[in-house]
């Protein structure tokens, strides 16, 4: 029997993909032991369970009976994924393998032909998960490991930073603040190997979505992770065996310290004294878990350059968050460099981070620069197929270096990239338009979904207009939108640009053409049509000089804008219009159109190939060649020369 679920219909997370294979591995664990019990009460001979996974969008929709119906492409991959797995196991396709690529033990399975969709499908067996706090999803291009670039200044400023915790003995905070895929966890992975390099002591750990639900979480992970233990093993052991792994005290103001850090790990140290005396008192508990684990940061120091790195700390546990701020305080007189590695909404939880007394400081990761992203690009091809992929990936990225990596993926999925003997090669005819790469549809997905109700719908309306957008046109789409642009500039959705190109208007534009993206693609194509007709509106009421010879370059770019959205909106009725508005603006003559071959496709219009010869009449090219307006399907690529 078929039962289909979907993770992330109400709220996405950037973690639904790991959620979705954990719950199929413990649906067949559960199945398995349920197999048990029939066997010896019922004496049923063969009870087995498959799963299957695939991560996608999918329509959601609310029978008549108010029951929910899944339905989609994804809904029909995901089922092949079930059918198609051997009895007791569970089967992820290619593009939610993907998205845990490094959390679980995998077996890749032989190709296989679906129904309805191109080419072999690529799957996988999950056998098993790894340790949480000893693994991390591996990202990258499979075979392709490119040189850290462009954050030379980066590694520079930690080791500075380091240099001065280790000269000066006091400890330090550093707190890296960048927007997601800029490249916080590649920073500390190359300094990270710097610092081994050196002697340092490195305790690590990574906070994950899911983290905040467990206090002092994240701590728990870096006891366990500088053991070389996953916690879930250590809680097994005796008391005993856990004070041997920690070590023996130093003195007796240490004597506390493994007691407490093992009850936090799951030891059972309940009638220990240390323990005893805080146990049903969460304030007392949490203090005294944090002296403990100062004092074993101290007893490292000590002995050793040291630093304590926190990846993801904006997902952190409020208590170890709290202790994290706290640590270079409690070890002011130590070599010690604390780094917390976050998203700028680490300062949404804690608007006053770090709050604290230590030497503290803040490094901002910024989006590579032009230059940085062609290196970057150039090396992640291994300069293959020259200028015009390094051109689309430098575009597709927009100094995102994971949106780059994941776009090579991407590539390469498509078969637009090619790996062959005599290395990689492009083909051309599959390059075809970008899409958003399925690792980035969760990450973008989850923190759309993150925006308070009145943000997500001028998201949404801004995405309509474009990657580029202005106020007076958000409004024409959605009336009271205007009031939420402070709040998306907050949150860094949006940013406004200092100059505008339409007069008497403010003029934005999304952080990443991504965001754009993952905001356009919430709407059902029902909003999409109502929103392109208002937007489309809005353009073409600026569109109509009086007469053709006062047409200006306004007028122009408001046409092309017109059609854009008229096309989305009713093709029919646009194409009429913009025919006569378009011959108008030909006539002029101040201006010379040209129009781009991707501009309007027979497709768009159905039966009106007037419009196609009517932009290859050489009266509507007729003007000043050195004043030209290019139109172009995207209605945002003109230009006036």
């Amino acid at each position: 029997m078929l039962a289909p679920a979907v993770l992330g219909s109400e709220t996405a997370r950037e973690d639904d993909v790991e959620s979705g294979v954990l719950a199929g591995l413990a649906i067949l664990d559960d199945a398995r032991a349920w197999a048990d019990t029939l066997r010896r009460r019922d004496a049923l001979g063969a009870f087995d369970v498959r799963a299957g996974l695939h991560a996608g969008p999918a329509l959601v929709r609310i029978g008549a009976t108010g029951a929910l119906d899944l339905t989609g492409a994804s809904v029909h991959l995901a089922a092949r994924m079930e059918q198609s797995a051997p009895p007791g196991r569970l089967r992820i396709s290619h593009e939610a393998f993907r998205q845990v690529q490094g959390l679980f033990d995998v077996e890749e399975q032989p190709p296989l032909n679906v129904k309805g969709v191109d080419g072999a499908v690529r799957s996988y067996l999950v056998v098993r998960g790894r340790p949480r706090a000893l693994s991390e999803v591996r990202r990258g291009v499979p075979g392709v490991r490119p040189a850290m670039i462009g954050r030379e200044a980066e590694v520079a400023a930690l080791r500075a930073a380091l240099d001065a915790a280790v000269g000066e003995r006091r400890a330090r905070l550093v707190t890296v603040l960048a927007d997601a895929g800029l490249g916080k966890s590649r920073l500390w992975e190359e300094f990270r190997r710097e610092a081994v390099d050196r002697g340092v002591e490195i305790l690590d750990a990574s906070a994950h979505p899911r983290s905040p639900a467990h206090r002092f979480g994240v701590l728990r992970d870096l006891v366990a992770r500088h053991l070389r233990v996953d916690a879930s093993v250590l809680a097994t052991e005796t008391r005993q065996a856990f004070v041997e792994r920690f070590g023996a005290p130093h003195d007796d103001r240490d004597a506390f310290v493994a007691p407490v850090l093992g009850h936090l790990i799951g030891v059972d140290f309940a009638d220990d004294a240390h323990v005893a005396d805080v146990l049903g008192n969460d304030e007392r508990l949490g203090a005294r878990i944090e002296a403990a684990a100062d004092r074993w940061i101290r007893r490292i120091a000590v002995s050793v350059p040291a630093i304590v790195a926190i990846d993801d700390a904006h997902w952190c546990d409020d208590a170890t968050l709290g202790w994290l701020a706290r640590l270079a305080d409690a070890q002011h007189d130590a070599p010690l460099l604390v780094l917390a590695f976050a998203r700028p909404a680490l300062l949404d939880r804690r608007a006053a981070w770090p709050c604290t007394g230590a030497v503290a400081s803040t490094l901002e990761i910024a989006p590579l620069d032009a230059e940085a992203s062609r290196r970057l690009a150039a090396s992640l091809t291994r300069d293959a197929g020259g200028s015009a992929l390094v051109q689309v990936l430098v575009r597709a990225g927009e100094g995102n270096p994971f949106a780059m990596e994941e776009t090579v993926n991407l590539l390469i999925d498509d078969g637009a990239l090619v790996q062959d003997e005599a290395g990689w090669r492009v083909e051309p005819s599959k390059l075809g338009t970008l899409r958003i790469p399925p690792t980035l549809a969760g990450v973008l997905q989850s923190r759309f979904d993150a925006l308070e109700a009145p943000l997500r719908r001028a998201a949404q309306a801004a995405a309509v207009i474009g990657y580029v957008f202005w106020d007076a046109a958000l409004a024409a789409v959605e009336p009271d939108a205007g009031a939420a642009l402070p709040g998306l500039e907050a949150k860094g959705y949006v940013v406004q640009r200092g100059a505008s190109t339409l007069a008497g208007a403010r003029e934005y534009a999304f952080k990443h053409n991504l965001l754009q993206q993952s905001a356009y693609d919430t709407l059902l194509r029902a909003a999409k049509v109502e929103a392109h007709a208002r937007a489309g509106a809005f353009w073409r009421a600026r569109a109509d000089p009086a007469d053709a010879a006062d047409i200006s370059a306004a007028h122009v770019r408001a046409l092309a804008e017109a059609h854009f959205h008229g096309m989305r909106a009713d093709a029919a009725v646009w194409a009429d219009w913009f025919g006569s508005r378009f011959f108008l603006a030909g006539r002029g003559t101040r201006h010379r159109l040209v129009v781009s071959d991707d501009f309007v496709t027979e497709s768009e219009i159905g039966a009106i190939p007037r419009l196609l010869r009517l932009w290859r009449t050489a009266d509507v090219l007729r003007g000043r060649p050195n004043n030209t307006t290019h139109l172009s399907k995207s209605g945002l690529t003109w230009s006036l020369k």
